[in-house]
């Protein structure tokens, strides 16, 4: 087929080419540009080389990381690896994800290409943690910086790219939403239960009260698809008898169990903008499917499953009013209209379908203004 752009380009990101943004992205950039090349590092050391793309060279680093600050670290020795990589490849465009892959670049450190983009999903300016908090000016003069010297800039909400006080003149907002499909429902179960997907953090989301809550509802339990991260996490909940741990499971096998849950369960705890601002892809899973989702309220995008009624919104750490909640969600009505509605919506606005076509015209403003 005929390639849009005849262009080389490098995607770095920080995880294995399983990961949900990583492996909707590389499809449609082999489509798109006529020489593709991932650069990444196996996270968790899994990778399933079955799914390899055509037109697409790989370049997986062995090499596991680690969470908030210590990703930063870790990313140091990763960058010897990029630098080796991009010097072999010398790409037109890099699209490099967060700040920490696009800084190198426009240090010195590794040669700047032609097109240089930042798809900022986990801002250094808004996500750091722990003693690292106390040097949150820095991180945002690093993330200024960062802005200020790409040549296209692309965030996963309208709500994160307003914040900034300073935007590069080509701008896009691609939501981590799934393709649109059709998703059936598996044979009913009849142990009903809450979904749990994506990497779970000790403390940070709300595990803790969502298993609290659902043992003091005998029909409840709750399946767990993902990244257990914390001694908690690994040594109870994932042990719990009421918990039913599947792993890391494909994107497909994910929504299979999404559409079949009373409800899909996504808290933040609210202690850094990362979480407030918080993008979760399972809000689009959950809108695509018909299953409600379960927000804490303190996320800004709490407004908007209220404004479509997607699920039930309460706050991070409230037991009493998340049971509340599962009672509502357990009592499932799978006859509701609004179900098919928000279904079609999300088709039309949100789908990864619509999402490339913000892709292309991002790309087409960013080939327009270097030409000019």
């Amino acid at each position: 087929m005929n390639k849009k752009y005849n262009l080389k380009i490098a995607y770095i990101y920080s995880e294995t080419p399983n990961y949900i943004r990583v492996s909707k992205c590389l499809p449609f950039f082999a489509e798109t540009f006529t020489d593709v090349h991932y650069i990444g590092c196996s996270r968790t050391n899994k990778w399933d080389r079955n799914n390899m793309i055509p037109g697409v060279s790989y370049h997986i680093e062995d090499r596991s990381l680690k969470h908030g600050f210590k990703s930063v670290i870790g990313a140091i020795g990763f960058l010897s690896y990029v630098k080796k990589k991009i010097n072999e490849i010398k790409p037109d465009l890099v699209i490099a994800t967060n700040e920490e892959y696009v800084l190198p670049f426009i240090t010195g450190y590794i040669d700047k290409p032609k097109y240089l983009v930042c798809d900022l999903t986990d801002s250094m300016a808004i996500r750091m943690m722990g003693p690292a908090r106390h040097l949150n000016i820095f991180w945002s003069l690093l993330s200024y910086y960062t802005k200020k010297n790409i040549d296209g800039l692309v965030e996963v909400t309208e709500e994160r790219l307003e914040r900034y006080k300073f935007k590069p003149k080509n701008t896009a907002v691609i939501y981590n939403s799934p393709n649109w499909k059709q998703v059936e429902n598996e044979p009913d179960d009849p142990r009903p239960y809450i979904y749990v997907c994506g990497s779970a953090l000790d403390e940070l989301s709300g595990i803790e009260t969502l298993l609290k809550a659902v043992e003091k509802i005998d029909s409840l339990r709750i399946v767990f698809a993902g990244r257990p991260v914390g001694a908690w996490m690994n040594n109870t909940f994932i042990k719990h008898p009421k918990v039913d741990f599947m792993g890391e499971v494909s994107p497909d096998e994910s929504l299979k169990i999404g559409k079949s849950a009373c409800a899909i369960f996504a808290h933040y705890k609210p202690v850094i903008v990362n979480y407030i601002y918080a993008a979760p892809n399972k809000l689009y899973d959950a809108m695509m499917l018909g299953t409600p989702i379960l927000l804490n309220s303190e996320c800004k995008i709490s407004q908007f499953v209220n404004s479509y009624n997607l699920g039930h919104c309460t706050p991070f750490g409230d037991i009493d009013l998340l049971e509340k909640a599962l009672i509502k969600v357990g009592a499932k009505n799978n006859n509701d209209p609004s179900k098919e509605t928000n279904s079609d919506i999300f088709r039309k606005r949100y789908s990864w379908e619509q999402m490339e076509k913000r892709w292309l015209l991002f790309f087409d403003n960013l080939m327009r203004s270097k030409i000019g």
